[in-house]
């Protein structure tokens, strides 16, 4: 294949060889090959280049389908391939640590947080807290003439 300034595989500076092992320059070099046309159904749509199964990630292009991708997610969904996912799936910290339920602390509600450190089942329940139950709460002071705000005081 020729390349635009006349240098082009084995004779480009920067050529690494066929035995490329990243996954990214493996991409790079199919994309340059790729004809926009599934090899399952024929469409005319933008593909991917699937492994084979069976077949390693090499820089070999008969190792790859190039398919459209409902094709693509339809080959790919194999019974190991769902495994494999599910028991990812189960070992992720979310699942380990599952959030437990909570009781609100203005409401008295149960509720499951979406994260631990919350203790209110709702916004409107954080701010009435804060106004009614904090001690360390405060209150600001408006100028009725200016409209402004004075100072801070404590609320009593």
């Amino acid at each position: 294949m020729q390349s635009k300034y006349g240098h082009a595989d084995e004779k480009h500076w920067a050529w690494k060889g066929d035995k490329l092992t990243n996954y990214f320059s493996i991409h790079a070099y199919l994309r340059k090959f790729k004809t926009g046309v599934c090899a399952f159904c024929g469409e005319q749509r933008k593909t991917h280049n699937a492994v084979k199964r069976g077949k390693p990630h090499a820089r070999n292009r008969d190792n790859y389908h190039e398919l459209c991708v409902p094709c693509h997610i339809r080959y790919d969904a194999t019974d190991e391939r769902a495994e494999k996912w599910h028991s990812n799936l189960a070992k992720s910290p979310t699942h380990l640590n599952p959030v437990k339920a909570k009781q609100c602390l203005k409401c008295l509600k149960e509720f499951t947080p979406a994260r631990k450190q919350r203790r209110f089942c709702s916004n409107s329940c954080s701010a009435l807290w804060r106004v009614e139950f904090n001690p360390t709460a405060m209150i600001r002071a408006k100028d009725p003439v200016t409209n402004l705000y004075l100072a801070l005081n404590s609320k009593e």
